[in-house]
Formats: structure tokens, sequence, C-alpha cells
């Protein structure tokens, strides 16, 4: 491909038919079987593909034969189109009859929820998860059965408990109950802690391991944390506080101001066999919430569980930080603990850009060899879209890249004598295999395999030319709990299996890891499920690993221990790859990688163009104490992470058909998702049958034209320190004037702190204010319409439902008579409106009839329309949900889903709808 030729139009088309050298080739594959396998699927076969992938194949690179790749994942569905079977095809371990990695879904078909996985069943190298709900739908066990050729040998790994009002109260990890897991809440509903302040379980939130106490033969807590935001921002209900007391006169608790905003203001850890046990953060930020500062504090009194209100901070672990005024570090000082001077660190910036180019360190080398060193020159190159190709100081010579922006591999200078990787990535992206060589020429290869989300299931390896062996199998609750790890190896080759056929493998006690983390994901502690008891009877766990961060995520020296290496997982959650920069340096986040010690991404923002404040090689806005990287493209707050808990497999949507019902509905589909923690709502649509045209009287505003059918809205929202309000309302269409922009409040209800209004806004461009748009869902129909009389209906990914519409009793009446397609897309619109943002949260007038422009919402505004002081006592207009429509007589269905994604303004992230209600929105 040259650059005139991707002008030429014609030379383009020749390129893309007759093009030779063509690499990264992704195929997909619907409706139909299309490739011939070896029967993954058994007798029945690949099910239920109408209108649905049947395969997606990946060629490193293309030999222009569709029956040949290098990687296939492979669909079969039940019949509301869920994932019911999944077979990923990895080429290369067909050789040993292993190609074929097969995971089948069992779902609750009302409800959505995933109640088990299997994988490899009936095979020596099983694993399958088991989930159970309560009457919510909320995740409340969580179990696991590591037995080959088992299935029914199911071990207990968590035990979700809950607060009434929703949030998560209580993990319980493991069948002996090796740990107990509390987590509290602030009135806002912010993470205010887990556990205690301290390792004491006469003050631990669930007296775990306490004699006499609820529970006295859980494990003694190993990790706890509290999270401080502004004085006074916790009141315990009970006598027992697990907080520790400080004073703002000095000392810890006046090292930093208050925070309203729901930043972190300063941090308390407790981490089990480490010399300083509870150790205090203090942070210090600018105007623009970015962190500058750090310091940590040891004089906290075990005995009184205080802080005193003298004494000073530690010189050791202090941090500090400068930022130009895009978000680039221009200095990063950082110390150790002995020696204390570890790194002071300026970063040079090729001209004009926002590329590093070193990294100058005044303190000695000869300190510690885990830290940054002085560099010199040009350390880092560049390729022309800022991919990261050279680092000489760490020997390393060449990183290539892929067309996607994925690391390819990273090649040593050839005096160096570190390894070498090599990555390979299936056709969504997803890191399938790692080959990792010596400089001796040694090598060890890593197989991943991943479930229909992408999440690690199991993890194989090989060295040299040695049997392939299972060394992971990854156990998901909410999140991640950890992983099983196997002591030796199950072969994934043909002759692991002779004499198997009938065997189990028993299992052991200690082989399971699960990890505790805090409000970022960062892993603190990792324990076994083996459970020990001191002399006097104390249940206590047995700790794998224990370890703390600086704020950008390296490891601090002295604050870690282990009794053995592997576990992979650290910050945020992330998997680190130690064969590449060291232990705890690097980090895949999917999109990118990231360097902790740097505190910066290898390669540019793939969300740049979303985010033109910030430099595209930043992390998390440069907010790492309250906030991650979701996978390396964007900010997000963290500190709801705890609030709600559900399968790591539920489906986020699913839809439902129901019978006609005695008010006239034909329910065509339910949407449901899980908005987030302390929230859960519901938005029902229904097509209304409506014999002859009407008119629709909103005030003195009349809609004329009203023919045929309109939609039901049903929407439900429950708030943790809110009572619950739910509305019901029609929204009528305007088949006469489908493309004119309509917008006007249809309903409202409001009380209690928690306002609702539902909005219905019929735009073919977008909304009147595109912030009012932060969560936009989409959703694509496709009508066959027969009209008039009744008509079929596709909903993609959900079957083919038939149902009496009444769509049209005069298809004339439409500006096409043919309408094939009709995409929708459904937006959360703020909440809680402060008077100095009001211009930012401006609408179309609803009440005027005059689409003249956005109009401030101000108490004015909202008491001159009706709806009363009650709704604005707070500024809080409530939520809206909106609706953005296109109708076409020729797209396909690709091409909606194109125009979709076109026309949103970004894909909703976990924690948004939480974070408008709380004024928490970062975006």
């Amino acid at each position: 491909m040259t650059y005139s030729r991707a002008l030429d139009n014609t030379s383009l088309s020749n390129w893309y038919t007759y093009g030779e050298n063509k690499a990264e080739v992704v195929r997909t594959y619907y409706d139909e079987i299309q490739l011939t396998l070896s029967d993954p699927f058994g007798t029945d076969g690949q099910q239920n593909l109408r209108n649905r992938i049947a395969h997606v194949t990946f060629e490193f690179e293309d030999d222009d034969d569709d029956d040949t790749y290098d990687f296939a994942s492979h669909y079969s569905y039940d019949i509301a189109g869920n994932v019911e079977v999944l077979v990923q095809e990895y080429t290369s371990l067909h050789s040993i009859g292993k190609g074929f990695k097969r995971i089948d879904y069992d779902y609750d078909l009302i409800s959505g929820n995933v109640n088990y996985v299997h994988y490899q069943k009936d095979s020596i190298d099983y694993f399958g998860h088991w989930y159970v709900y309560d009457d919510d739908n909320k995740l409340v066990q969580v179990y696991t059965d590591a037995n080959a050729y088992a299935g029914d040998d199911w071990d207990l790994d968590a035990n979700y408990l809950y607060y009434k009002h929703g949030p998560l109260a209580r993990i319980e990890l493991g069948s002996k109950q090796v740990q107990g897991l509390d987590y509290a809440y602030t009135i806002q509903g912010w993470l205010k802690g887990m556990n205690a302040d301290q390792i004491d379980k006469d003050i631990d939130m669930g007296l775990d391991s306490k004699s006499g106490g609820s529970h006295s033969d859980v494990g003694r807590d190993v990790a706890g944390f509290s999270l401080n935001y502004f004085t006074g921002d916790y009141r315990p209900i009970g006598s027992t506080n697990f907080l520790s007391e400080s004073s703002t006169s000095g000392g810890f608790g006046a090292a930093s101001g208050d925070l309203f905003n729901g930043n972190i203001k300063s941090a308390e850890y407790a981490l089990e066999l480490l010399d300083d046990e509870t150790l205090g953060y203090s942070y210090t930020y600018d105007q623009l919430n970015r962190l500058v500062g750090t310091q940590v504090w040891d004089n906290f009194n075990k005995s009184t569980n205080t802080w005193p209100s003298s004494g000073s901070a530690l010189e050791k672990w202090k941090m500090s930080a400068a930022y130009d005024a895009n978000g680039n570090i221009l200095s990063l000082n950082r110390n150790g603990s002995s020696p204390v001077g570890m790194d002071s660190l300026s970063y040079t910036y090729y001209s004009g850009t926002n590329r590093l180019k070193r990294v100058d360190d005044v303190v000695s080398s000869s300190n510690y060899d885990i830290d940054v060193d002085d560099q010199s020159g040009n350390n880092y190159r560049y390729d022309p879209i800022g991919n990261l190709v050279q680092d000489a100081s760490e020997e390393i010579d060449t990183i290539l890249w892929t067309l996607s922006g994925k690391i390819d591999s990273i090649g040593r200078a050839s005096s160096s004598t570190k390894d070498e990787l090599k990555f390979y990535y299936d056709s969504f992206g997803n890191r399938i295999a790692k080959i990792v060589t010596t400089s001796t020429g040694n090598w060890t290869k890593y197989w991943y395999i991943r479930d229909a989300h992408g999440n690690i299931l199991s993890v194989y390896a090989q060295t040299n030319d040695t049997a392939i062996g299972r060394i992971e199998s990854h156990i998901y609750g909410s999140s991640r709990l950890g992983m099983y790890r196997y002591d030796k190896s199950q072969l994934a080759s043909e002759d692991a299996e002779i004499g198997l056929d009938t065997a189990r493998i028993a299992f052991e006690v200690g082989l399971k890891r699960y990890e505790i983390t805090n409000h970022l994901g960062n892993v603190l502690a990792v324990i076994s499920d083996k459970k020990n008891y001191t002399v006097g009877g104390e249940a206590r766990a047995e700790i794998i690993q224990i370890q703390d961060y600086y704020p950008y995520g390296m490891m601090m020296p002295d604050r870690d221990w282990s009794s053995e290496s592997g576990y992979r997982f650290g910050f945020n959650g992330k998997e680190q790859d130690s064969e590449a920069y060291g232990d705890g340096n690097y980090y895949d986040y999917g999109f990118k990688i990231y360097n902790p010690r740097l505190g910066k991404f290898l390669s540019t923002d793939p969300l740049t163009s979303s985010y033109a404040w910030y430099t595209p090689y930043q992390f998390a806005g440069n907010k790492p104490i309250q906030c991650d990287d979701i996978d390396g493209s964007e900010e997000r707050i963290y500190i709801y992470r705890f609030d709600y808990a559900a399968s790591k497999y539920k489906l986020i949507n699913y839809y439902n058909i129901l019978d006609k019902g005695a008010h006239g509905y034909n329910n065509l589909g339910l949407l449901r998702w899980l908005i987030n923690p302390n929230q859960e709502g519901s938005l029902t649509l229904f097509l209304k049958y409506q014999e002859t045209p009407y008119t629709l009287y909103e005030g003195s505003q009349a809609y004329t034209g009203l023919a045929n059918h309109s939609i039901k809205i049903e929407s439900y929202y429950s708030h943790s320190s809110k009572d619950s309000r739910s509305v019901s309302a029609e929204v009528p269409y305007r088949p006469n004037n489908l493309f004119s922009q309509e917008s006007h409040v249809i309903t409202t209800s409001a009380g209690a702190g928690l306002s609702i209004s539902i909005t219905y806004q019929n735009f073919d461009e977008g909304f009147a204010n595109i912030n009012a748009g932060r969560n936009v869902y989409s959703e694509t129909l496709q009508l066959d319409l027969g009209m008039p009389g009744s008509g079929v209906a596709d909903i993609y990914g959900s079957g083919r439902y038939t149902s009496d519409l009444g769509y049209l009793t005069d298809p004339t009446q439409l500006v096409t008579p043919t309408i094939t397609n009709l995409t929708w897309q459904i937006g959360i619109i703020s909440t809680h409106v402060k008077s100095s943002e009001q211009a930012s949260w401006a609408i179309d007038n609803p009440f005027d009839g005059v689409n003249s422009g956005p109009t401030i919402i101000s108490e004015a505004f909202l008491e001159g329309n009706g709806l009363g002081t009650t709704a604005i006592a707070d500024k809080s207009i409530g939520i809206g949900s909106a609706y953005k429509t296109k109708y076409t007589t020729s797209m396909t269905f690709d091409d909606s889903l194109k125009w979709a994604k076109e026309n949103s303004w970004r894909a909703p992230s976990i924690g948004d709808l939480y974070n408008n209600l709380s004024s928490q929105d970062e975006k």
C-alpha cells in the first residue's frame, strides 16, 4: 500500500482484490456454516446462526485461501441469541490434536444471567464455573470445579453479601472461608474502606477470626484500607469503628485539605507481614485535580487506633510531580526506603511533540536496581505515528507494532543478555500467545485461552521441546477472584489422555490463589485457599504475596513480601510481563502498554481525538489515586468499585417477547442493563396499535398526525441514599414528519432528592446539546413490513419474533413505505446541575413548541413549567432517557451499526450513570 494508491479509488479497489503481502487479515462469516471443521461442536453442529456471526478468522499473512488461517473463533447460539458454545481454534496446536478449545455457556433465559461456564467439558483440562443469584439477580455465590471429566464436584470460591439498599457489603473467599472482605461506603455511595485501618480482629468490620464473633472461623484479615475525602465523610452506626481517628490540628490528619468532589485527600493501608504494618498517605493536587505530591506517615498508634496530632511525614517513599499544560510529566521525584534517594527525574521531550526523548536522574544509579537511571541522548525513539520503537537504556533495539497498535515483538541489542519477546493476537486484538526467548536461545511459549468477552480462562506453557502443560485456570465472580495454579502439568497433547479416559484428578487444597484488591484493582495481597490455625486457635490464611505501590504503579521497595513468584497481576489488576522491563514495570492494558516507573504509556491513546486536552501518552488523566485507565484508553473514576456485584459473564443486554396484554401493547423487546453500583435500571419499549390518527395535547401545544403507534417507556431507578422513583409514559411518533427535530418532556416525577424526567428527542443529527448525551446505548431493529395488518420484526442477536404490530393503517403516510431498518439510541442525561454549570446543560425548550435552540435550565424555567420547587431544591433536574432514531430504505444491518457508532458520543463505561448522579463525571 502506498499513499498515492490509497487516494485513487480504482487503484485501491484493485489492491484490495489483487494486492499481495496482505497482513493481519480478519474475515467474518455470517448466517451459516462456511468453514469445514473437524466437528468441535459435536453432532448438533452450530445452531441458530441466522443474522449472527458464525466464524471470525485471523491470518497473520494472507495466502488468498479463506480456508487457511492462524486463529479462529466459531460460534453457536441458543434460541434467544446468546452464545451457547464458543470454540477457539489454535491451528498451531492441531499437530498434537488439541487445536480446538471449547467453552459452553448455560443461561437463565428470563433474567439473562449466566448459570454455568464449562471450559473443555468432558476433557482432562476441564474447568467449570457455577453462578448462583438471589431474587434480585445479584450474584451471591461462585463455585468452580477443577476435576477432569467432572462438572459435578463444585468447590465454593466466593460468597457475596449485600446491604439492604443494594451495595456489596462482604465477600467471603474459599470454601474454608480463608478471608472475609468487608466494605463500607459514605452517604454519597463512595467507597470508604475495606476491613479496617489495622490488622486487628477486634476492630475489623466483620470481626473475622475473633473468638465468639459472628465470623470466628474466617481467616484473619491480611489487608485493609480506608479512603478519606473530607472531615466527617463517614459516621458509623454501630459502636465499633473500623476507622482510625486523627486530629485536624496537626500530624497526618491535617496533612491534606478536605475535598468535596470525590477526589481522595488521604488513605490508610494496613498490610500483613510488613514492618510498617499501617501507613498513612496524604495527597496534594493542582487545580486540574492532577496529583502533585504524596507524603507517607508511620506514627500510627495501634493500641489506641489513632494518629497523633504531632509528628511529621517520612522522607522515604515520598513522591512529587510536575506537569506541563498538556499533562506531560516534567519532573518526578520518588524516594526509596534505605537509602532514601532513588529517583529525581527530569523529562525531556522532542521539540513540538509529546514524545519523551530521555529522562535525566541526578541520583546515583548504585542506590537501587529497580528504578529509572540517568539516560543520555535520544534514549527513546518513535515511529511516525508515535509508537515507541527503541529504548536504549533497556537495551531494546527494536519494538515492532501490529497494524492494530499492539506490540508484535521486542528485540534487544546484540550485546544484551536480556530476554526477547514475541506476541500473537486473535481477531479481536486479544493476546493469545507469548514467546520469551533468552539470550542463549532457550524459549518458553505461553498460550492464552479466552472466553467470549476476552477474559483469560486458561494458560498453557511449553519450554523448548518439552510437552505442553496447563499452568493456570482463572476464577471469576463479579471480577477476577484469582486463579487455580497447577503444581504438575496437565498436558494438552494426545498422549496425556492415554489411560485417563475415566480418571479424575483429585482436588488439592492450596493450589488456588485469591487476590485482594483496593478501589483501583491494585492487587495488595495474594492468598491461597488453605487455612492455618495458630496455637491459640486463631484462623489465618496462607499468604502468598504482599505488595504496595507508588501512585503511578511502581512497586515500593521494602513494602513487599512473597513466598513464591509468578503471580502476574498487580497494578490496576493488569497483567505484567516482567521479561520486558523487570518485575512490575510493564503492564498490558489491552489497548496499550504501560510503564509505571515513568507514569506513561508506550504508544498514543486511541481516543486522543476525544481528549485533545491530554497528552496522548498520559495515564488516567494524571489522577492515579482516584482513577484507573480503561484498557489504556481513558480515565475512569473508581471509588464505586465495590457497590454492586454481578457475574463476570452477566449479559449486559437481552431481549424478551411477551404476549399482547390487557392494555393493548405488544412487547417488542425488553432492554435491561446493569447501570452500575447502587443503581439498577430497566427500560421497556412497547409498540402500541392505534386504529386511526389522533392528536396529542401537551399543555397548549398540539401534536397532530400521530397515527398508528407509539412507544411506551417505563423506567425505574434506585439510589443508595435516596428513595426509589419510577415513571411511565407514552412517546408519540410522527410518521409524516420523520426527519424533523422533536423534543418534549412527557412526564416527570420528583421528590426525596431523586427527580426523574423522561424526555423524548427525535433528532436526525443528535441531541440539542452534546453534553447532555453522556451515556448512549444503541440498538438496531430491522423490520419486514408487509403492512397493513401484521408484520415481522427481526431483532438482531435476539431471534426472530412475529407480532401484530399494526405498524401502519396506510403505508403511504410514511415518507417511504418500505422502511427496512429502525436504529435508536438510548442516552442518559445528566443530573444535579450546579448554578455555575447550567449553561453546559441546556436543552431545547420542550414547552414553547418552537425548536429555536437550547434554553438554559434554571429555577425560573422549571417553576414556570410546572416542575415545582421540589425538583430544584438542590438544582437537580433528574435523570432523562433520550432517543435518536434513523429510518432508511436501503441501510443494511452493518450500515446501521456503523451509523449508530458514528452518531454515538462515546461508548458507555461502567460507572457513567452513577458518576452523573453524584456530580463526579470526569469527562
